[in-house]
Formats: structure tokens, sequence, C-alpha cells
């Protein structure tokens, strides 16, 4: 069960540049978990892994050196659970998660020595990753069904734009972002989920500081 240098250096190696290159599909698609985090993740779990081989090198016959793969495949939850954002109803992130869960497990991987069986496994990842933007749209292209409501004003003030109140009165609004448009004009962006919040929202936006009301499907 021994491991020599050489051979500890290629896993490293491995695990670092196919979790680098899962990590580079997912910074592509301009996900914040990206190279970096998706390296150190494949990194970090063949180092346990190595560490569990080689720390019972010389350890009795009953001495187990995957129990410590097998807390990685626990422990990487934590993780994943941090790149899933869950915003009034809507979950993202998922695939991110997904994807760092099976880097931590090509670090497992390269870590026991099986190398053609982690390389494999990322190239059949990225086919399934680069299917699953070919199929039908991008997602930032696909309709969710809902509105976008564009409003330019002169100011927050002017329309009453709280966005706590916004949230809490008017029903499906999924987003609200304000920012400068063009002098002293505001421009505020909201998402509504669908027909029954479009309706009270534009109700609510109709004031002396509008200036330009614009609904488009999202």
């Amino acid at each position: 069960m021994g491991v020599d240098n050489a051979e500890l250096i290629a896993r490293i190696g491995v695990a670092l540049g196919l979790g680098a290159l899962i990590g580079a599909e997912r910074e592509w698609r301009g996900h914040p978990a990206g190279v970096g985090t998706h390296a150190l993740v494949a990194l970090g779990a063949a180092v346990f892994t190595l560490t569990g081989v080689l720390g019972t090198e010389d350890a009795g016959p009953g001495a187990d050196p995957y129990r410590i793969a097998a807390q990685v495949a626990s422990g990487i939850g934590f993780i994943g659970a941090g790149a899933i954002i869950q915003s009034r109803g809507s979950v993202k992130g998922l695939t991110t998660a997904a994807t760092l869960w099976f880097a931590a497990a090509v670090g497992v991987a390269t870590g026991v020595g099986a190398l053609l069986l982690a390389s494999c496994a990322v190239a059949a990842t990225l086919v399934v990753l680069t299917a699953r933007e070919l199929i039908g749209l991008r997602p930032h292209e696909r309709s969710s069904g809902g509105y976008v409501v564009n409003v330019d004003h002169d100011g927050r003030d002017d329309l009453g734009l709280d966005v706590a109140a916004l949230l809490v009165e008017v029903p499906g609004i999924v987003q609200v972002e304000t920012h400068p448009h063009e002098g002293d004009r505001w421009r505020t962006k909201i998402r509504v989920r669908d027909q029954e919040g479009l309706e009270p929202l534009l109700d609510r936006l109709r004031g002396p500081g509008a200036r330009d009301v614009r609904v488009e499907r999202d």
C-alpha cells in the first residue's frame, strides 16, 4: 500500500488539475465558486485521502486507510450548502454545489491512485455541464413566466420605493434593484413572479416622480 514520492506528487498534481478544470467551467459560466475553490476542494480531498493511506502503512490489520475519505464525503456538504442561495422560493447554486461535491470525489479518487477513473469522470462531467447549457436556451435566456418592471424616476423618495415595504405589501416580488441612471434620474428594476403581483405593483408605482414605466416578460 506504500506510495513513493513520484506517485504522491502525481496524484496531488492530477487532483489539482482536474479540480481546476471543473472550476474553470463554473467560472466561465459566471458562478462565484470557480477555479480556486474547486481546485482546493479536490486537492484537499486528495490530501486527506493520502494522509489516511500513509498514516496506516505501519498500523495493524484492523486499520482502515479510507476512513478519512469517508469523512470528506460528508464534510464537503457544508461547503456545498454555502454555494446554494434561496430567495423567495427561488433556489440557485445547486449545480455548483454538486460540482464541489464531485470535485471532492475526484480528490478522493486521485488520492487512492485511481487516476484514470478520476480523469474519465471529469470528462463525463464536463460533457454533462456543457449539454445542460446546449439543451434549449441558456438559463438567463429562459422565460420564467414572470415580469420585469423597469421604472425611471427622479428619486426613490418620489415613488416611495421602500424595498422592505414592497416585499411585504406586493405579492410575488422576486428582486428589486435601484441605481443611478442618467444625470439626476434613477432606474429601478423589479422582478415579479406572476400577474397577481404585477397589477398591485403598477398601482404602487404610479406617482408624480415616474418618468417611464416599462413591463417586459422575464
